[in-house]
């Protein structure tokens, strides 16, 4: 066994910690998902010694070596599987659960990077709704374990110079990290082989320190460093991990080059100590390490509290104060983690013997197997009310049908597809090769797509002919680009270049606005305006809500009533938003529509027609279903239109502008058998 560092407990600390903030309060550390980079170093170095120590004493067994893994891993994680489970029986709609116990299953076969990258895509249902996603890291950590032993072993026993190939391995892993991050970030994100390299930083690391016990030759890398540079060396490495954490975003390509930071940062650290001064008086500082000693179950169970607390009331959550909120629930994180750390981690390893080691194994696979079940029962649905059960499949009807319907790849493009790749259908239902002034044109982001059945009903009862370009996180706005979406102000403007030469009638823009920056949208219109279309309507943000709507509504109809209107808590920024949009389309010289104002009241918005499960709004948080869309363009962009073909410079029916709707007079679900244009 290698010798303690406290220092590298103190390692841990900073790396969980930057989760946590990441988590819960993401906008002070956006990049402090990095943390599991840190891990990652820090795990490659730890294990390597231990394979390495016990190889060159000659004991090394792989039986001890994977029993060691075992009392380490899997009391933590037995604990954490139950609980979620249980919780998931008494709060989670049942297309929930049944996700729940598939992640439990993967969890519990260390498969979580797996499952995650299986699910991944623009639709997929967001990480708050998953308790176990985190677990994709102990998946790669695990995958590494199962084959760097073996390997390791090969290499020292018939090779004479391992290091060589350890290099290679990571080089070969670090480049397709950085070429994948770019051609397929979910790919490089989840998978092991995009991730070993930072685990082999560490390796390295080991070997280097450990390589006479194993007859490796030593490498002549910091042994002679003078005190003052090893000290310098330490803090740059502390400051790279801060820098990742506060600098890095979601819109970076990650891992790639973007992890050389925290990679190099963790290995610089731990390379220069355990005797340096930044090692002995703040690293090893009492509190760090006793953070670190606890850094697993911390690890753990913070997520998942997190996302149940989601599932609070929102009146109840907006009351209690959102921040306020997610303090106590770290507190709590940290109760359970010592609570787990002193009653479950330590007494699994004191236990003697191999029976502790095959009880762990077995309620490991107890709980996998029963999260299979649930997945299978399609989430044991027979605990809840028909109600509920309407609502469950309504929703799940609509998220399964959402591609075809919004013409996902062809029409809303996604991944790396760029305006070239728009189908001829796009340009109308027959297939027409080019625009032309009997079109109706659909331009913006998902939140336009989204509108799609509703636009069919608008463009053929108008007589027009409806033309589709939305791009997944492109909004309609000219030199708009991001990461995420390298490509879209590209895409917009050889978009704009076919509205400018066909000069269809009418062109609605709509996207999720509080997503972007809306600097620059005015200049979208006035390009409009100068290609000579006739009408432009700009659409507004619709409701949203910081959970599901369908989750929502499922928890609110636990009496078997479904409610029309539901609080939330972030109207307050919409209807800001709101007035932004309307004040640019004024000036700009648009039509304005907004969703809100024939959809919410003060403080409620509408996500039921009628009270009924069949008839729900949004089958996410923000994303319409044909019933939505066709309420939201039937109620404040049909009238323009009308409004444009009589020659009014109004809509031909009033919107109702701020005023609360009245359910009563919503009208029932439109017809779904009206032919397309």
């Amino acid at each position: 066994m290698i010798a303690y560092r406290p220092d590298i407990d103190g390692l841990r600390a900073i790396a969980v910690l930057s989760v946590l903030v990441f988590h819960a309060f993401p906008a002070i550390g956006p990049g402090g998902f990095v943390g599991v980079d840190v891990f990652f170093v820090i795990s490659g170095y730890l294990i390597t010694g231990i394979i390495l120590k016990g190889l060159g004493a000659g004991t090394f067994r792989i039986r001890d070596f994977y029993e060691r893994r075992v009392r380490r891993i899997f009391p933590a994680l037995a604990v954490l599987l139950a609980f979620v489970l249980v919780v998931g029986w008494f709060t989670s709609m049942p297309a929930d659960f049944a996700a729940l116990g598939k992640h439990t299953a993967a969890g519990a076969l260390f498969a979580s990077n797996v499952a995650a990258l299986l699910e991944a895509g623009y639709f997929d249902a967001g990480a708050e709704a998953k308790p176990l996603l985190h677990l994709w890291s102990l998946g790669i950590e695990e995958q590494f374990y199962l084959l760097w032993p073996i390997f390791l072993m090969v290499l020292v026993r018939k090779t004479n110079r391992p290091v060589l190939a350890v290099v290679g391995a990571a080089l070969l892993s670090f480049l397709g990290s950085c070429w994948l991050s770019w051609a397929s970030p979910d790919v490089a994100y989840y998978l092991p082989f995009t991730r070993f390299w930072e685990l082999l930083v560490g390796s390295l690391l080991s070997m280097y320190r450990l390589s006479a016990h194993a007859g490796v030759s030593p490498i002549p890398l910091v042994g002679n460093i003078r005190r003052g540079l090893s000290e310098a060396l330490a803090v740059s490495g502390l400051v790279a991990i801060a820098v990742a954490s506060v600098a890095l975003d979601g819109s970076v390509p990650f891992p790639g080059f973007a992890a050389l930071l925290p990679v190099l940062g963790a290995a610089a650290v731990i390379a220069t100590g355990p005797d340096g001064w930044v090692h002995r008086k703040l690293l090893s500082q009492r509190f760090l390490v006793l953070v670190g000693l606890i850094s697993y179950p911390l690890y753990l169970w913070h997520w998942p509290l997190l996302v149940f607390a989601r599932g609070l009331d929102p009146r109840l959550a907006q009351h209690f104060n959102d921040r306020l909120l997610r303090l106590s629930v770290l507190a709590l994180s940290v109760g359970a983690a010592w609570a787990t750390y002193r009653l479950v981690e330590e007494r699994a390893r004191r236990a003697r013997g191999t029976m502790a080691v095959f009880a762990l194994c077995a309620a490991v696979g107890v709980l996998g197997t029963l999260g299979a079940l649930v997945s299978a029962s399609g989430g044991v649905p027979g605990r809840y009310n028909s109600t509920q059960l309407a609502i469950d499949s309504t929703a799940e009807s609509f998220a399964l049908g959402h591609k075809a319907l919004y013409r996902e790849g062809r029409c809303f493009l996604t991944g790396s597809q760029r305006a070239k790749d728009f189908a001829q259908e796009c340009f109308g239902a027959d297939g027409l090769g080019a625009l032309g002034q009997s079109h109706l044109v659909l331009w913006g982001d998902s939140h336009a797509a989204h509108l799609l059945p509703g636009m069919r009903d608008l463009a053929y009862s108008s007589g027009l002919v409806l033309a589709q370009f939305t791009t997944a996180n492109c909004p309609p706005i000219l030199g708009y680009d991001s990461t995420i979406r390298p490509q879209c102000a590209a895409t917009n403007n050889q978009v704009l270049t076919l509205i400018a030469a066909a000069r269809p009638s009418v062109v609605v823009l709509a996207a999720a606005w509080p997503s972007y920056p809306l600097e620059g949208l005015g200049e979208s219109v006035a390009r409009l305006k100068e290609a000579g279309v006739a009408l432009v309507v700009l659409v507004g943000p619709v409701a949203m809500f910081a959970d599901s709507q369908p989750r929502l509504l499922f928890r609110a109809a636990g009496n078997g009533h479904v409610p029309a209107q539901l609080f939330t808590p972030l109207l307050v920024d919409l209807r800001r938003i709101d007035r932004e949009l309307r004040a640019q389309a004024r000036e700009a010289g648009a039509e304005y529509a907004s969703p809100l104002d024939v959809s919410c009241t003060a403080d409620t918005c509408l996500v039921a027609l009628d009270g009924r499960a069949e008839n729900l709004m949004a089958w996410d948080s923000s994303h319409l279903t044909q019933v939505g869309a066709k309420y939201i363009v039937d109620r404040c962009i049909a009238g323009w239109v009308e409004g444009w073909k009589s020659g009014a410079r109004r809509p031909v029916t009033p919107q109702t502008t701020g005023s609360p709707i009245d359910v009563d007079t919503v009208p029932q679900t439109p017809s779904e058998g009206q032919p397309a244009p």
